[in-house]
């Protein structure tokens, strides 16, 4: 695929989040890419939540991922980011259990599966960023050549921002997973 084919894709793609983002305040603002066998990425996805309230935010997350197969047993985020969200909280029925640390990227969460080996990282995008700064961030953690952190797509995305304040990205997008 050229480049001028996945410019215009990506152009596409992007539209159809922002209008679909930011026209359903419903919609769980979520992407995330099954991992290749033989790649491990630094981040499976990228949610970008409405607030910095976790225990409100996370259920539409976890419900999502359930929906797609994805049983989540247990969640890690930063103390930083989230304060302290409890031990756990009841989601989709079942308790989900919570861990806060010092340590963790703040600008990641960590979702364990009930078999304690599957594992999605998901960037999370400050609620407050704006819908087209959101998109590049989307866009560059669902690249499946991305190997940066949460904070490096962050700041990445900014850097971006300062050279081309306007102009869309060219990084392959795909799939963007919202429901």
């Amino acid at each position: 695929m050229d480049v001028g084919r996945k410019g215009r894709r990506l152009a596409a793609l992007m539209r159809q989040f922002l209008s679909s983002h930011l026209l359903d305040d419903s919609a769980t603002r979520v992407a995330y890419r099954v991992t290749q066998p033989g790649r491990d990425p630094s981040l499976h996805g990228v949610w970008w939540p409405r607030s910095n309230d976790l225990g409100a935010e996370l259920p539409t997350v976890i419900e999502s991922l359930d929906r797609r197969g994805f049983m989540t047993e247990w969640v890690s985020f930063s103390r930083k980011t989230w304060g302290n969200a409890g031990r756990q909280l009841l989601i989709a029925g079942r308790v989900i259990r919570t861990a806060s640390y010092r340590t963790i990227d703040p600008n990641m969460v960590s979702l364990s599966g009930r078999d304690g080996r599957a594992r999605i990282d998901l960037l999370v995008v400050p609620p407050d960023v704006d819908p087209t700064a959101a998109a590049r961030a989307f866009a560059r953690v669902v690249d499946w050549d991305n190997r940066l952190t949460a904070s490096e797509v962050l700041a990445a995305v900014e850097a971006d921002r300062a050279v081309q304040p306007d102009a869309l990205v060219s990084w392959p997008m795909l799939q963007a997973v919202a429901s």
